[in-house]
């Protein structure tokens, strides 16, 4: 998975899989697209940008792309397909995402931090979760 350049020179996102190169294009009015990270299932957490510079995290099941919304950026997806990553709310803050759930802010899941600390992007995942 990652991206390249097609003909008119915009990075458009692809996997790789049992020999065959699939272009996942752009989507959402966007106009490139970067696979970030993929899963054994081959569910992937894309990222794009639109002409509007408004950056717009995906996550791919395999068949739909489902929009986390705009200003996220995906890092990584787990065997769940739980994705992680960060979004804007207007300042930056970890989130993860759930097909069920939606976005979620992952501050707000901390146990007794200490004041003043804010997680700002969710680096990786486990597949527990």
């Amino acid at each position: 998975m990652g991206w390249s350049f097609i003909p008119a020179g915009v990075l458009h996102a692809i996997i790789y899989s049992g020999g065959t190169l699939r272009e996942l294009g752009t989507f959402d009015a966007t106009t490139t697209s970067e696979a970030i990270d993929i899963n054994a299932s081959g569910q992937v957490a894309v990222n794009a940008l639109g002409p509007d510079s408004v950056r717009r995290g995906f996550f791919y099941d395999g068949t739909t792309m489902h929009p986390l919304g705009d200003n996220t950026e995906t890092a990584a997806v787990n065997a769940g397909g739980q994705v992680v990553g960060w979004y804007s709310a207007p300042d930056p803050r970890a989130m993860l995402w759930t097909r069920e759930g939606g976005l979620v802010d992952l501050n707000t899941r901390l146990h007794n931090p200490p004041a003043g600390v804010r997680v700002l992007y969710g680096l990786a995942i486990s597949d527990t979760g």
